[in-house]
């Protein structure tokens, strides 16, 4: 079981990571349709999580029972959105490099429709857990 001081600290992480590929998504010009799909996604999973950060720092001294759910939901959702933010990441030599990946959206549809469901999973998983620490 982890303390509340490392879910708040890891709360943080994801919230900064999910900010940053949610700053990306919206960078590239020629991103699909289902492109603002997987950014909403991002952005619930960002808006959710620092109502969370924002709970969890006023109970600081609270005794938390089930944080394993809370702990194992946002380590999974962090490397998901670590996953997402490596192919959003501008690799390219110098400037042109970074102009020409960002023409080119870098998942497909299908990719783009699983890193939306897989976030989706874990919005519904915090809430999950939220709701059973009765935050």
């Amino acid at each position: 079981m982890a303390d509340p001081i490392s879910i708040i600290g890891l709360v943080s992480s994801v919230i900064d990571i999910a900010t940053a590929v949610n700053n990306y998504i919206s960078s590239y010009r020629a991103a699909p349709m289902v492109a603002n799909i997987l950014r909403e996604e991002v952005s619930a999973v960002d808006s959710l999580l620092a109502m969370l950060r924002k709970t969890l720092q006023s109970q600081a001294g609270a005794d938390y029972k089930t944080t394993c759910v809370l702990f194992c939901a946002l380590n999974g959702c962090n490397q998901q959105l670590q996953i997402i933010q490596k192919k959003l990441i501008v690799r390219g030599p110098g400037k042109l490099g970074q102009i020409v990946h960002r023409l080119k959206w870098p998942f497909s549809e299908k990719e783009t429709r699983d890193a939306a469901d897989t976030l989706h999973q874990f919005t519904q998983l915090f809430h999950f857990a939220i709701t059973m620490e009765g935050l």
